[in-house]
């Protein structure tokens, strides 16, 4: 009988065990082992095999160099913000103090002051090299009221680093400052020294309650590239101070943000292959980066020798391409954007804009008159960046699906996609953008006055991948010769 009921008692500790989970699970360090919960000070590489809910505290501090931390799909939830008021060290996901070589992957975290705080030592000096973020989400941090300081990503003093392929949105925060909350990613420097060599690529950033990406004091030599920036509340890409100098800005979409779509405020920057569209006015804040909706504007005092090369800036609300020539921007020049409206800004050779901007549906029929073709797949990422490029004019286009189409495009040598043909079987592969597909339209005109009918394929959705009917009248008839 006392055997039976150990038994039982096992039995129901067991199957609570699996109801409600480890009670010591969340990060499990690679090499010792060690369980890794809420607030706790991580020292060696983990992976998460489950969900951590940190009502206070922080969520992980790094506790030294060399750690990656792998959230393996899972989240830290920091279950309420609670206050963030202050300049201090607020609540975040994850914080770390002076420690290099760390990687933060897969890993979801959210209703914290701050999702990911790293900083370098102020007592010391001591700088933050070498951090890698991606593949994360980092949503819905930070609160609004009063004077925050509260981000998505909060960087200070970090140098050599990268955050990449990852959705930083919906993060809170507030004030008028240039330090104040509400970015989803903020690169901040050390006084005198800067923060400088970081990457940001390949990110959707969006409805975030200021800037997208913002990046002040002495930062330099900062790379943001390949990122999707829109719906945020304070322009979307902001270089807000006057030392924010050398970075590369490019193949960015940059759309239907409040305010302007990239701020440029500091010396000697690079904005290039960008699209820069929508974004409108009517931001809720209205100090130095200003509440209208231009698409490129540079606009401080110090913010002199910017080059701005083959973006299409068009549909904002103020102004495409502003230079702020009356406060005494210098120097800014630039060749082969699209836009159709400029303040203080021509391309060099014209007035204004080298290129006009080009209306989607447009230029969607012309392609189609002309006899190009769309290859790609509905799943493919630049394939449906490719698609949102022409909204609701994409119905206009002769598009082959190369999951449902796969001998079309084999025979048509397709090897990467997207990939656009040209009438006369010329591959272009890769997204192009408006501008980009405009200018192959019109060389291939000029270089062939006369259009060229297409035979290869119908443009009819119904017929996609075939043979055009008179080719089939052969095989007809001799069809009808083997039945006699």
């Amino acid at each position: 009988m006392k055997i039976d009921f150990t038994g039982r008692m096992l039995t129901i500790v067991l199957l609570l065990a699996l109801l409600t989970g480890n009670a010591y699970a969340g990060c499990v360090g690679d090499t010792t082992g060690t369980d890794y919960g809420c607030e706790d000070t991580v020292t060696e590489s983990c992976t998460f095999n489950e969900d951590l809910n940190c009502e206070s505290g922080h969520g992980l501090v790094i506790g030294a160099d060399n750690i990656v931390i792998d959230g393996n799909g899972h989240t830290i939830n920091g279950v309420s913000p609670g206050i963030c008021g202050g300049m201090g060290i607020e609540r975040s996901g994850i914080y770390n103090k002076a420690h290099d070589n760390i990687t933060i992957k897969n890993l979801e975290i959210t209703n914290f002051c701050t999702g990911i705080y790293f900083r370098y030592d102020d007592e010391i000096g001591d700088s933050v090299e070498r951090i890698t973020i991606g593949n994360c989400e980092i949503h819905h941090n930070g609160a609004s009221g009063g004077d925050t300081t509260t981000q998505g990503i909060k960087w200070i003093g970090v140098f050599d680093s990268v955050i990449a392929d990852s959705r930083i949105h919906d993060n809170a925060g507030s004030g008028t400052a240039c330090t104040s909350g509400g970015n989803g990613i903020f690169i901040n420097g050390i006084s005198g020294v800067g923060a400088w060599n970081n990457t940001i690529t390949g990110n959707e950033i969006y409805n975030n309650a200021k800037a997208g990406f913002l990046t002040r004091m002495m930062c330099r030599d900062t790379t943001v590239s390949h990122n999707e920036v829109y719906g945020n509340g304070q322009a979307g890409i902001v270089l807000r101070c006057k030392k924010s100098e050398k970075h590369t800005i490019e193949e960015n979409n940059v759309r239907e943000n409040y305010g302007a779509g990239i701020w440029i405020g500091g010396p000697d920057n690079t904005i290039m292959h960008n699209t820069v569209t929508g974004n409108r006015n009517g931001s809720l804040y209205t100090g130095v980066v200003g509440e209208y909706g231009s698409g490129i504007k540079v606009c401080r005092a110090e913010a002199h020798n910017n080059e701005i090369i083959s973006n299409s800036a068009c549909d904002n609300d103020f102004v495409d391409i502003e230079a702020c020539v009356g406060i005494g921007v210098t120097g800014t020049t630039g060749s082969d954007n699209t836009c159709d409206t400029t303040e203080g800004y021509d391309d060099s050779g014209t007035t204004g804009c080298r290129y006009a901007c080009i209306h989607a549906d447009e230029l969607a029929r012309e392609l189609t008159a002309q006899g190009w073709v769309l290859y790609g797949t509905d799943q493919c990422p630049w394939c449906v960046r490719q698609r949102e490029e022409f909204c609701d004019a994409f119905g206009n286009l002769t598009y082959i699906n190369c999951m449902e189409n796969r001998q079309t495009c084999v025979d048509a040598g397709i090897q990467g996609i997207p990939c656009w043909a040209s009438p006369d079987g010329v591959l272009h592969p890769g997204y192009h953008n408006l501008t980009m597909l405009s200018k192959l339209a019109s060389d291939y005109q000029r270089a062939h006055p006369t259009p060229t009918p297409t035979t290869e394929m119908s443009t009819s959705p119904a017929t996609v991948g075939f043979a055009s009917a008179s080719a089939l009248v052969p095989l007809l008839i001799v069809f009808l010769m083997r039945r006699r």
